[in-house]
């Protein structure tokens, strides 16, 4: 079996993985641009790709079994340019730290925590309640948009709803109440 890392953003992911790969295959790292005649070919003699783009500009593999992306996305994946036996499956697993990291973003839109903290070490206490000009921007009460409804935006629409905040889904297929959403609509 041959298992391809295709690109700096699989190849950081081999390392740990070999020690997994059962002997006798075949673990092999290429950069992101087949540059050479010899890497366009490790890629065509492919079992295996781990990346993240597919196209018609790749090589072939009529072997190609399975191509894994390293992450949730898989939009550079033109899946109709894979051979038809190809499965094509992606990872899950880091939708907490993306949720949580919308939330940060979030709130240093809303609350000027940079600014406050800068401020704060030079004991400059503007931020101290009393006055309308130090009042800021809250989230509750506002709505978020979320475009989709997989594993990272469901760990969103969780976080938010904590923060108060209506959750209104745009998605494929319908949405239940129950997660937490407060209005869904179809992507027309």
């Amino acid at each position: 079996m041959r298992i391809v890392f295709h690109g700096d953003n699989a190849a950081s992911f081999e390392p740990s993985f070999a020690a997994l790969a059962p002997p006798q295959a075949q673990v092999i790292v290429l950069p992101d641009t087949l540059a050479t005649a010899a890497d366009r070919e490790s890629f065509a003699a492919a079992d295996v790709v781990v990346g993240i783009r597919y196209d018609d500009t790749f090589p072939k593999s009529e072997r190609l079994a399975l191509f894994h992306v390293p992450g949730a996305g898989y939009d550079q994946v033109d899946l109709a340019a894979l051979p038809p036996q190809t499965v094509v499956c992606n990872c899950f697993g880091h939708e907490p730290a993306i949720a949580e990291y919308v939330m940060a973003a979030l709130l240093a839109r809303h609350v000027p925590l940079a600014d406050a903290d800068a401020r704060l070490r030079e004991k400059d206490w503007k931020y101290w309640a009393g006055a309308t000009d130090r009042v800021h921007d809250e989230m509750s009460g506002k709505t978020i948009g979320l475009l989709g409804f997989g594993h990272i935006a469901q760990a969103i629409a969780a976080r938010a709803k904590a923060f108060d905040l209506r959750v209104h889904v745009a998605n494929r297929s319908p949405v239940a109440p129950s997660k937490g959403v407060d209005a869904w609509f179809g992507l027309d």
